[in-house]
């Protein structure tokens, strides 16, 4: 065997072995980004059902569908990648079926009144309100589907803050602690007065608190200079306590 013939015989080894080692490293890519869509999908279809399980009572039919079509989108997506689902997501595209096709009727419940579930609401309205503009950017949905869903969550938003701040409020009040509950029917209208148009139901809940403390002050009649250094000391009390959680908590 001649000299050319083994050099050429080597160059043919030494590219055929550059190109099994791309081929092997290009089908561990290929797998290593499907199985990461896979997840994400995977993470999407979670989110999405963790939302529809805590707004369920208070969503429109509009969002109920978009839920339950987001969910079904990337179900469909996660099949074609032929990669393997959990149980619980099994779970969550059966119930995005559901909500796709005939979304279940909403049974209206009071809004929670402690801060920590009113987070949680306010945390799924938040990640529903980024699939809803993500949608939109990839025009999945109309301009006017994605600004009434817009509009839904932020009313919804609102609705919990004031649903909260006027608990708090009465609280005060039952108490005839007019100085704090005022506090609080600040904070209920501060947030109902980010809407651009405030729904009659909220603005008759204002008013009706207004005038419930209008009444207490009322009766109570004017403060003795002590009663007034006590009520600002119990105000000044529980602002340093409220300051002092933020910092600490």
């Amino acid at each position: 065997m001649s000299t050319l013939l083994l050099v050429v015989l080597a160059i043919i080894t030494a590219i055929a072995s550059v190109l099994a080692l791309f081929f092997i490293r290009w089908r561990e890519q290929q797998r290593l980004e499907k199985a990461r869509a896979a997840i994400n999908l995977s993470d999407d279809i979670g989110d999405l059902s963790v939302i529809a399980d805590a707004l369920q009572p208070w969503l429109s039919l509009l969002a109920k569908r978009f839920i339950g079509t987001e969910m079904h989108r990337r179900g469909v997506q996660l099949q074609q990648l032929d990669f393997p689902v959990s149980r619980k997501i099994q779970g969550a595209l059966l119930q995005a079926e559901q909500w796709r096709n005939e979304p279940p009727a909403s049974h209206k419940q009071e809004l929670p009144v402690s801060p920590h579930q009113a987070q949680h609401l306010r945390q799924c309205l938040q990640s529903l309100m980024n699939h809803v503009r993500h949608s939109y950017q990839q025009h999945r949905i109309p301009k006017k589907q994605a600004n009434d869903l817009l509009r839904e969550i932020r009313v919804l938003n609102v609705r919990i803050s004031v649903h909260v701040f006027s608990d708090k409020a009465t609280a005060f009040l039952h108490l005839n602690n007019t100085t704090r509950a005022q506090h609080f029917i600040n904070k209920a209208s501060k947030s109902a007065a980010t809407l651009d148009d405030i729904p009659d139901d909220l603005s008759k809940q204002l008013e009706r608190l207004a005038l419930r403390l209008s009444e207490v002050k009322a009766a109570q009649g004017p403060a003795t200079p002590m009663e007034s250094r006590l009520e600002k000391a119990t105000e000044q009390m529980a602002a340093d306590e409220e300051s002092w959680k933020k910092k600490h908590y």
